[in-house]
């Protein structure tokens, strides 16, 4: 079986899994609230025999209807923690979605990225700057409606010159990904930006080969993948000694602004994608 269809089998059995979580807090949340209306209703009728002491076996009928209270007070305790595990199962499985995606946004940078810059750099930091245009151009929502043939143009322009059939490999690839993320329904972002001039952030970012851990950070090879608050891939950096200067946003690169009319070239930033807020 390969990958990509093992990678597909996985993706419907999440989905499957996640159904039934849903529509087992659903039948929870039902139980929850019947329970809830139980037990005011005998509070109810507690409270009206204790304003009658005088009605006929009304300590038996006391006794008897506390009992039941601390039953459904026990119910609706067992009911709440076991919605809370639910919603707890929830979010794990929705959050199985991303961890879907890392494995082929793994093998897209290391893999397809990599095959499409060998070959046109002469260095290790002039690879990581063709890869850095790429990325940007792959993964900018900016840059999602220009025809590829302007992108290309643009890459010409800055001596990195592609196969047209490459860079419509490597975009319908990016595309993938990004329409997976999307489909997720949750509040996501591809990071692209950096400090330039500072140290490497563990938290948040990894060395590409051949970059030296005690030099500053200068170049974002590949973006990360964030979801809310939660990394769930670092972005690739690059380092090299930088002049002293006051660290500040990260530019675009060598990748030429869009033609007159287009959608602009954006500063370097993190590109949030619009969708519901992302579970804790």
């Amino acid at each position: 079986m390969g990958i990509l269809e093992y990678l597909g089998l996985a993706g419907k059995a999440a989905e499957k899994e996640i159904k039934e979580l849903r529509d087992e807090v659903k039948r929870l949340r039902t139980d929850l609230d019947h329970a809830a209306k139980d037990y005011y209703g005998f509070r109810q009728v507690v409270s009206d025999v204790l304003t009658n002491p005088a009605a006929p076996d009304a300590v038996r009928q006391q006794t008897a209807l506390e009992q039941m209270l601390v039953r459904h007070d026990l119910r609706i305790s067992k009911l709440s923690q076991e919605m809370t595990r639910q919603r707890n199962d929830l979010v794990s499985a929705d959050h199985l979605q991303h961890q879907e995606i890392l494995p082929r946004l793994k093998q897209f940078i290391q893999q397809d990225l990599v095959f499409a810059v060998s070959g046109l750099a002469k260095t290790e930091h002039h690879r990581a700057l063709i890869m850095q245009n790429l990325s940007r151009l792959l993964f900018d929502r900016a840059y999602d409606l220009q025809p590829s043939e302007e992108l290309l143009a643009d890459l010409q322009q800055h001596h990195i010159t592609i196969a047209p059939a490459e860079f419509s490999r490597l975009r319908d690839a990016a595309t993938d990904l990004k329409d997976r993320a999307n489909a997720t329904g949750h509040g996501h972002a591809w990071t692209l930006d950096c400090v330039e001039g500072a140290a490497i952030d563990d938290s948040s970012q990894q060395l590409w080969d051949g970059a030296d851990r005690d030099q500053a950070v200068s170049v974002v090879v590949a973006p990360g993948y964030r979801v809310g608050d939660k990394i769930y891939a670092k972005q690739w950096v690059f380092t090299q000694p930088l002049p002293e200067k006051t660290p500040g946003r990260h530019s675009d690169g060598p990748v030429a602004p869009a033609r007159a009319g287009k959608t602009p070239s954006p500063r370097a930033r993190d590109e949030e994608t619009a969708g519901h807020q992302a579970p804790e």
